[in-house]
């Protein structure tokens, strides 16, 4: 039954500072001077938790598109205050 949950969610997995596979999934994509970017909550056991999101790029490549951590501080920065204001309308 849970997993029925997921099904209306892109899941993604991405590794923390201390090595371990964390699960995430989309909740929302955006675009900021161009480029795509997406905002995601961390997944534990069966749920999505609803306390913070994490922002990531997305990358299109020839046949898919990979959601990658924004390496680049002002840009994180940017892609952050962005995300702020969609949030407050």
């Amino acid at each position: 039954m849970a997993n029925e949950e997921y099904e209306e969610y892109e899941v993604f997995t991405d590794t923390s500072s201390k090595g371990e596979t964390l699960e995430f999934a989309v909740v929302d994509n955006f675009e900021v001077e161009g480029n795509a970017y997406v905002a995601a909550a961390m997944i534990e056991g069966d749920e999505i938790k609803e306390d913070g999101l994490f922002l990531y790029k997305r990358v299109e490549k020839e046949d898919h598109s990979e959601i990658v951590r924004i390496e680049n501080e002002e840009e994180y920065a940017k892609v952050a205050e962005v995300f702020a204001q969609f949030e407050e309308e």
